[in-house]
């Protein structure tokens, strides 16, 4: 929210804001902050902070992909503005694509969040282990309950498959520290109160049961605490 508030104060009428964030519910904080010419965009490269201020990649694939949020007036607008950021992304030598629907974009990034992120920070591995390990399967249940809630949201994501999109993304950043786990590991507060935590209150507003979102959120959010402690 305070993020949103600077922008507000600094970003010209005709410009755009631009959500790079895992998580649920950014959208809502930027309208409520003015800001209702958004694009949401996730990014899929596994990116690790090493010493002097560098980024590392950590495995072969990923891309940064951008859309709108949300229909209407300015869809067309909204589109094109993707489409150019994506253009930038590109000309700086990254893999980037516009997509139609920045919501939905949200949401499957959620999914894979809700599963990898939780499990793999609890268990303090790499990306790559976590298909391996026995606990790889409550990252799957969590997925899942992320795409019945998107249902509720109107986000319709029934034809993924949340095993192998949760296996490909392990895959691809095989050797990367999720970024929760980084928190951990730094003593930061975590993003899972927006992950797992916002599926958990999306799902009690619509009366349905999440208990894998419920149970990994209730488990970082102790681990987190005791870090931040520290």
């Amino acid at each position: 929210e305070q993020a949103a508030q600077e922008t507000a104060r600094l970003l010209s009428p005709e410009g755009w804001s631009v959500v790079l964030s895992n998580g649920l519910g950014h959208a809502d904080t930027l309208a409520e902050c003015g800001l209702h010419r958004s694009l949401a965009a996730t990014v899929t490269y596994g990116l690790c902070p090493v010493s002097g201020g560098a980024v590392e990649q950590r495995g072969s694939g990923g891309q940064v992909t951008v859309g709108p949020i949300a229909g209407g007036a300015e869809f067309e607008a909204a589109f094109e503005a993707s489409q150019l950021l994506a253009g930038i992304f590109r000309s700086a030598g990254l893999m980037s694509e516009a997509v139609e629907d920045g919501a939905e974009l949200v949401w499957r990034k959620a999914t894979l969040n809700a599963g990898l992120n939780s499990v793999a920070a609890l268990l303090r591995c790499e990306n790559g282990e976590l298909p391996t390990h026995p606990s790889f399967q409550l990252a799957i249940e969590a997925a899942r309950e992320v795409i019945l809630v998107a249902r509720e949201a109107g986000v319709d994501l029934s034809k993924d498959d949340p095993e192998q999109l949760l296996r490909d993304l392990c895959r691809d950043t095989a050797t990367n520290r999720c970024s929760t786990l980084q928190d951990l590991e730094a003593s930061r507060t975590t993003e899972m109160e927006w992950i797992c935590g916002a599926v958990v209150r999306i799902a009690e507003g619509a009366g349905l049961e999440v208990p894998a979102n419920r149970l990994l959120a209730k488990m970082v959010q102790e681990a987190e605490s005791s870090c931040v402690a520290v």
